[in-house]
């Protein structure tokens, strides 16, 4: 007779992260990561992460949930044979008797149904974060901002209530943003900034992202930045402001650590400004007056704070609303989408 599942893991297949949640048999929360699989590099980076964590846990012994987003990387020609990949990949590791698979259209599925639902599989991991959410706060937004990418999803009476379901559509109604606090080039945020008395034109071209800001904002841990920076160099105050420099066409001698980190502010305060625009809109759409709490996730969740303090609504973090120890509440809210279908998979 086969051996019980010694718990479940959830599974988060990104692009740029492998983010991974393990519960044990009686659903208390063992372990939350998140581990860096420049997935567009390559199938071997994804397969790195899958035999490390093999050696730590026997994957077969498990029960697992997966979701992913990681099939929209250009190494595929298609999101559909994307998926297909990284399930064949997947299950090479954990084999496939006990594993679930997310959709859009159904929730956790097995592996056969999920291939007769590709569409429904690929990006399906903002959706697996709001189920888990709307079970404890029936109406919400949750605003997950991660290392590339922010989430805004509606939920009304308890049930995710977003009018996008693939990226294209959410990107079109703007549940789907795409900036983040770690890998968003800053010519992507900003075509000027604030220098010496004048608007200062930056450069089209990737010379500094998001993480050299909030680095320099002081609002990004060191721990959360597990992106390859642009000039392939560390992450002190001086690197980040060198880079920065570089984007005005400039060396960061030309002014003082004190305005470099001004410039960074100014960026910041641009990318929550087009962050605010889109969860006005997406709160637009309830009636006047409505309750409605911002639920913040993910590694950049400091903005999501500074957006209900602004918007005066009512804010709370994912971990603490789903209760999770408070040793694992910081990485709980990073890798929401690996603990929401571990979640749900042990609710089954």
């Amino acid at each position: 007779m086969a051996s019980r599942p010694r718990g479940v893991i959830g599974w988060d297949i990104g692009g740029a992260h492998v983010k991974f949640a393990c519960l044990a048999a009686d659903g208390r929360l063992r372990e939350v990561a998140q581990m860096p699989s420049p997935l567009w590099q390559g199938l071997d980076r994804l397969e790195a992460v899958l035999v490390d964590l093999n050696r730590r846990y026997d994957l077969t012994a498990y029960r697992h949930a997966l979701t992913m987003t990681g099939e929209l990387v250009d190494l595929f020609p298609d999101r559909r044979r994307g998926v297909r990949a990284l399930l064949r990949t997947f299950l090479r590791h954990a084999g496939r008797a006990h594993v679930l698979v997310y959709t859009t259209s159904a929730g956790l599925c097995t592996v056969d149904v999920a291939r007769r639902r590709l569409e429904a599989v690929a990006s399906a991991n903002w959706h697996a974060t709001a189920a888990m959410v709307a079970r404890r706060c029936p109406e919400a937004v949750l605003v997950d901002i991660g290392s590339t990418t922010t989430d805004i999803v509606p939920i009304r009476r308890g049930r995710v209530d977003a009018r996008g379901c693939g990226d294209g559509d959410r990107l079109r109604h703007q549940e789907l943003v795409y900036t983040g606090v770690v890998r968003t080039p800053v010519m992507a945020v900003v075509r000027q900034v604030p220098f010496g008395g004048e608007w200062q034109g930056v450069a089209a071209e990737w010379f500094a992202n998001a993480g050299d800001v909030y680095r320099l904002t002081g609002q990004l841990p060191l721990r959360h930045h597990q992106a390859a920076t642009a000039d392939g160099r560390g992450l002190s105050p001086a690197d980040c402001a060198r880079r920065l420099a570089r984007m005005l066409g400039r060396d960061a001698a030309e002014a003082s650590a004190a305005e470099w980190r001004q410039i960074a502010r100014h960026v910041a305060t641009e990318q929550l400004q087009q962050i605010r625009a889109a969860l006005e809109r997406v709160l637009s759409r309830r009636r006047s007056g409505d309750a409605v709490t911002v639920v913040g996730a993910g590694c950049g969740r400091f903005i999501a704070r500074e957006l209900a303090r602004r918007l005066q609504c009512p804010y709370a973090e994912l971990a603490t609303l789903v209760r999770v120890p408070v040793r694992w509440r910081e990485m709980a809210s990073v890798c929401a989408p690996a603990l929401a279908v571990a979640r749900l998979a042990a609710d089954r």
